[in-house]
């Protein structure tokens, strides 16, 4: 069994079941592999932390990789060179909303949570303004995409 924590900005498509996957980097951490079970929480390590949805069996783990530019100037711009178990793929708007990147999810905390959200819409894709933000531009060539 593997528990993964998510940003509250991702509990209602967790709990809509319209963000089905998640992208971790690979480490000394245990990550699900098929068939394995998948907890999913919010607020892990608080007090208030809580089960999102009912566990549920890894589909698929696979590798990925990307690069963040550090610069994004143009709506296009965004997260690019992406490759899911070395295969290039070239369908990156639909892929970042399937990970949880869609305007229309975000709005709410565009709206509101202040100033920090202003930046996500455009030019900037939501996306790679997230990984700015939490991790900085740059290659992730040793990421896991998983899947439940």
């Amino acid at each position: 069994m593997v528990a993964y924590s998510f940003k509250s900005m991702f509990v209602p498509q967790i709990e809509a079941l319209q963000k089905r996957q998640t992208i971790r980097a690979r480490g000394k951490r245990h990550h699900a592999q098929r068939g394995e079970t998948l907890q999913l929480y919010k607020n892990a390590r608080q007090a208030n932390m809580a089960k999102i949805i009912p566990d549920h069996k890894c589909l698929t783990a696979c590798r990925i990789s990307f690069i963040v530019p550090d610069r994004p100037i143009r709506p296009d711009n965004h997260i690019h060179t992406l490759m899911i178990d070395d295969r290039p793929r070239f369908d990156l708007d639909q892929f970042a909303e399937a990970d949880g990147f869609g305007l229309d999810d975000l709005a709410p905390f565009v709206l509101g949570e202040g100033e920090r959200y202003k930046r996500w819409i455009r030019p900037i894709h939501p996306m790679t303004m997230f990984f700015i933000d939490e991790h900085g531009p740059g290659v992730y060539g040793d990421m896991v995409l998983i899947k439940w």
